[in-house]
């Protein structure tokens, strides 16, 4: 539902003019309406934070809901906001009491950690991967099988817990984990204790460059200081020697001018395959195009959903973790166009960012050419309120199960070439070459950046596209001379009589 007919109904009436209304996202209306609806269901002359976890509980995301839910009370209703607070502090309480469940394991038990789009799971730091996977830790060992201190730093993390100032993140603490595992199997393969010392640091160092030297892209220092990187953090978060910690810091620091010095992969990837967005929307628009010379209807289905892939991403570069469009959860039809609207989870960021990006007729029709399908145009209404109703995955496969989570980098490289992450990339060069510094302004709100040390980045790097850019027109330039001269030919190739 979009935000004019949502607004529209009886129970709105008392908010309308409401300082901050018109300020709040689209999802926390949406709570706040179906919370309204809940308490008229049942009554409920003086909703009380059992009300609201009552609610909540009936939601795909109770947490996040409710979270939501006191936004919008804040604003609408503040007398209300105690409630929903409570209620939030309540989840809050669940998830920690779920968590501390993790330190009652048995120490040998296979779990497997899962993890899906819509939910994160509570895991287990120190769990063995399930048996399929048991003989491929070539340079690695078990979680299990690290210092005990160690373990109980990674336990204390997966908690939320802080060590020496810094919290760590499920997604960062994973990586954490596997490189303390290959660095101890380092050690162990050298017959050195298990520590992190600035000597195994320097070994383990090595043995990743020598790795990295030996894959099919070279060396690249990224790889390596991404390893420094977790090491740092660790140390940090351990509160080691502080002479330690320093020892890292500056090796990090310099590896981190040699990646600076060292051309981005995804820049030379692009530079390969020619690709620039308008390229690939022109893929998308000529795959929707030929739908009509396809019989099959299977083929249809795969076909429109490959031209969304391409006709969608390349001006909502969306991260791989968040390209998981759901609508009616973070893709909507508002005023008469498809709206991204979600809160996205850096790396390295605590606090979400809220990402709204309104998507164009031009880019729009190819989700509706998904929710149409074979079926007429007159259906189109019905099915966009009906998609979002259910909660519909944008991607579906043939039979209507949900894609999983790599389809759509994988269909995005299977039809460019290019990896999912280059979108990002192709977009700032593009704006920037074609519109200066308002073309990098418009690519970081559309990717959802921030900071003049990222705008700075790409700047040099469409400097230095475009240099490249000037010596490939210098050098046709030059080759169409020569073969004027060599030919007889004027300089549009017409033949000379001699």
């Amino acid at each position: 539902m979009n935000r004019a007919k949502l607004l529209a109904k009886p129970h709105w009436r008392h908010f309308e003019h409401v300082t901050g209304l018109a300020a709040l996202p689209l999802v926390a209306l949406a709570c706040m309406d179906s919370f309204l609806e809940h308490v008229a269901a049942h009554g409920l002359a003086d909703p009380q934070s059992d009300d609201v976890v009552a609610w909540a509980s009936a939601e795909d995301e109770p947490a996040a809901a409710v979270e939501h839910l006191t936004d919008a009370f804040r604003v609408c209703v503040p007398a209300f906001a105690g409630a929903a607070e409570s209620a939030a502090r309540t989840f809050r309480l669940k998830k920690k009491a779920a968590t501390s469940q993790v330190l009652k394991r048995a120490p040998a038990a296979p779990t497997t950690i899962q993890q899906d789009h819509h939910a994160t799971e509570d895991w287990d730091p120190l769990a063995r991967p399930p048996k399929r996977y048991s003989g491929r830790r070539k340079v690695s060992i078990y979680p299990d099988e690290l210092p005990v201190a160690w373990q109980e730093g990674l336990v204390r993390a997966s908690r939320g817990l802080p060590g020496g100032g810094v919290v760590i993140t499920p997604k960062i603490l994973k990586r954490t984990r596997e490189k303390l595992c290959q660095l101890a199997w380092s050690c162990r393969e050298a017959g050195l204790p298990i520590t992190l010392s600035e000597h195994s640091v320097d070994r383990f160092q090595a043995a990743v460059s020598e790795r990295s030297r030996l894959g099919k892209n070279g060396l690249r220092w990224a790889t390596v200081r991404a390893t420094i990187e977790e090491l740092h953090r660790f140390a940090r978060f351990l509160e080691l020697d502080q002479s330690l910690v320093q020892f890292l810091a500056g090796r990090r620091a310099i590896l981190e001018s040699r990646e600076r010095c060292q051309k981005a992969l995804k820049h030379f990837e692009l530079a390969r395959t020619g690709n620039t967005t308008n390229r690939v929307l022109d893929m998308a628009d000529g795959l929707l195009d030929g739908l009509v010379a396809v019989d099959c209807p299977l083929k249809r289905h795969r076909i429109r959903n490959a031209a969304c892939i391409l006709g969608v991403y390349p001006i909502a570069p969306l991260r791989n973790a968040s390209a998981y469009l759901v609508l009616g959860k973070n893709l909507f039809w508002v005023h008469d166009e498809w709206v991204i609207d979600m809160k996205i989870q850096k790396t390295q960021s605590r606090n979400p960012h809220h990402l709204v990006l309104p998507l164009a007729f031009d880019h729009g029709k190819f989700i509706d050419a998904i929710l149409v399908g074979d079926g007429p145009e007159t259906m189109l209404a019905e099915r966009r309120a009906q998609a979002m109703s259910v909660r519909r995955p944008l991607f579906v496969l043939p039979n209507g199960a949900p894609v999983a989570e790599s389809y759509i980098p994988r269909i995005f490289k299977t039809l460019t070439e290019n990896s999912f992450t280059t979108t990002r990339t192709m977009l700032h060069t593009d704006e920037a070459i074609e519109h200066g510094s308002e073309g990098t302004q418009y690519s970081m709100i559309s990717c959802h950046q921030r900071g003049r040390e990222i705008e700075k980045k790409y700047q040099l790097d469409t400097l230095a596209r475009t240099a490249v850019m000037r010596r490939q027109s210098a050098g046709r330039s030059r080759r169409a001379r020569y073969l004027a001269h060599e030919y007889g030919s004027d300089v549009s190739g017409t033949q000379i009589a001699k």
